[in-house]
């Protein structure tokens, strides 16, 4: 998808501009992925300027739209989009297990390999956050 980008004082901003460029059939179902510690920083500007009820605000009343959080995600970047045209590609598991005598347990080990391929690119729109 295309990126805006924003200063980090407008980062509701840029997130309510990314979901009003989503394509229409996209928005209903429309989600924010964002890392958690940025939208606690975003939720301490937006206190210091509207006062401390934002922080008991549900994230769909700041963002008009349900929010996902992934601390995997990088501080700086912000993911909206109709996350239906996302897959993930479950390539195998391998499942490996071993005795260990010193403490009388079993031990496992499970690897899985995948992949992810969006299906719809213009289903989604990426923030990316500049400091300020």
């Amino acid at each position: 998808g295309e990126t805006v980008t924003l200063p980090g004082a407008a980062v509701l901003g840029a997130i309510k501009a990314a979901i009003k460029d989503l394509p229409k059939v996209f928005k209903p179902a429309a989600l924010v992925l964002i890392n958690s510690d940025l939208y606690g920083t975003l939720q301490d500007d937006l206190c210091a300027v509207h006062g401390g009820g934002i922080y008991s605000a549900a994230p769909v009343q700041l963002f008009t739209r349900p929010a996902l959080f992934c601390d995997a995600v990088p501080d700086d970047v912000i993911v909206v989009g109709d996350f239906r045209h996302l897959r993930f590609n479950y390539n195998g598991l391998t499942f490996d297990s071993k005795y260990m005598a010193e403490d009388g347990n079993y031990h496992y080990v499970l690897t899985c390999w995948y992949d992810c391929h969006i299906m719809i690119k213009n289903a989604f729109r990426r923030v990316k956050v500049q400091a300020v």
